[in-house]
């Protein structure tokens, strides 16, 4: 019982980590809250049912798509709508508010489009093109999509963890998340480093889609909406631009909804946790793994 307890705390701690690593990415390196990140991840999945429906690709390409598909939304939003936002607005709070209100929108006009291309109803990826069979494992109820999603978590979440500490780039990211304005001065691109640092924001999105729908089966117009709300709380937990924290958190906050399911009250799976969030944010506004400003990402 307590291993299968376990077992559900990784399996959905690594969904909520892969969807809230690229908002705290958004977030912490440039203040950019894109609340449109709910719809990237449900655009990722339904990308990719549309490659299966039409050209019949297979599940490892459909990775590959899911991700691009991402990268392109959030390219586009970051060129088209967010940058002109930072451009014109002279108060960088003004600023955020309006990105806020324009990500709600871009995000709206997405859920209606899939809503025309699905007529409103599920659907899901062919068995055809990958079928969800159980996987003996210790007398686990484990199926080959939960060891794929544990998987692809542990190898972007390390990676990740490894380029921001170690890379050549992660000083830049650093300075950007400090002071944009400083960057140009010192001859770091900050519009180059947003479009990067968004697509990477949209492909972990649009990848978490997809995993997602292959494990429930389905793909719905509103199915990241519920997420967005669990990401701000395990970004908020771990600290806002900490990818440690926000893994961390992520897996903190899948603990404490699967006890509340299986111990306590299944009603309250998602009031307990931001029960903890507001208890947190009292004693520690930062969060638990917060870092100051200039260590952000």
């Amino acid at each position: 019982m307590f291993a299968s307890f376990l077992f559900d705390v990784l399996v959905l701690g690594t969904i909520y980590m892969l969807f809230s690593l690229g908002l705290s990415l958004s977030w912490g390196v440039m203040n950019t809250l894109n609340i449109a990140h709910a719809e990237v991840f449900m655009a990722g999945a339904l990308g990719s049912w549309l490659a299966a429906q039409h050209l019949g690709l297979p599940f490892l390409p459909l990775l590959g798509v899911a991700m691009v598909t991402g990268i392109v939304l959030n390219v586009v939003l970051e060129v088209a709508v967010f940058a002109p936002i930072r451009k014109r607005t002279a108060d960088p709070h003004q600023a955020e508010l309006s990105i806020v209100i324009a990500s709600i929108g871009a995000g709206t006009a997405l859920v209606v489009l899939a809503i025309n291309i699905t007529q409103g109803l599920a659907v899901s990826i062919p068995t055809a093109v990958f079928e969800r069979t159980l996987v003996p494992l210790a007398g686990l109820d484990a199926t080959n999509i939960d060891i794929i999603i544990i998987g692809v978590a542990l190898v972007i979440g390390v990676g990740l963890m490894l380029f921001m500490k170690y890379s050549r780039h992660a000083p830049a990211l650093r300075a950007l998340a400090h002071d944009p304005y400083t960057c140009g001065l010192l001859g770091i691109s900050a519009s180059k480093l947003s479009i990067v640092t968004m697509a990477v924001s949209g492909a972990l999105a649009a990848l978490a889609g997809l995993l997602l729908c292959l494990r429930i089966g389905a793909i719905d117009p509103h199915m990241g909406e519920p997420l967005i709300i669990m990401a701000f709380t395990a970004i908020i937990l771990g600290g806002v631009g900490s990818v440690g924290g926000t893994i961390l958190g992520s897996y903190l906050l899948a603990a404490i909804v699967s006890a509340t399911v299986n111990y306590g009250d299944p009603s309250l799976a998602y009031t307990v946790p931001f029960v903890v969030a507001l208890v947190i944010l009292i004693l520690r506004p930062g969060g638990i793994f917060a870092q100051g400003q200039w260590e952000r990402p």
